[in-house]
């Protein structure tokens, strides 16, 4: 369930609470026909509420929204600037250590070779 359904569902079942406590309460005083259009504005002010928390939570949302692409715009301009160069000078470290290592190796392959070639010296 996503935070917007929940909090929909919280102040959905607010609103019904409060409709049934107050429905519970005209009853319990026995003069539900009185209280009829004091029931009815409660309950419609009840769901004009309603609705302006549903608007408030959209519109909550939807400053999230923008705020989420401004912060990505942020992380896009920073992993551009910063961890791809570093990534790029991190890479061409290992290719020249490699490179390196790779040299040393045929030097010392080349030197066995040579050695091997040459004809036992007598002492």
């Amino acid at each position: 369930m996503t935070s917007k359904e929940s909090s929909e569902s919280a102040f959905g079942q607010m609103a019904d609470e409060l409709k049934l406590q107050v429905h519970l309460a005209t009853m319990e005083l026995g003069e539900a026909s009185e209280h009829e259009p004091d029931i009815q504005k409660e309950a419609s002010a009840l769901a004009r509420m309603r609705d302006k928390f549903r608007l408030q939570i959209h519109l909550g949302e939807m400053e999230a929204k923008e705020e989420w692409h401004h912060v990505e715009e942020r992380w896009r301009h920073f992993i551009q600037r910063t961890v791809r160069p570093k990534a790029k000078d991190a890479a061409d470290s290992v290719e020249d250590s490699t490179n390196d290592l790779l040299g040393k190796i045929r030097h010392a392959y080349k030197s066995l070779s040579t050695k091997e070639a040459a004809p036992p010296t007598e002492e």
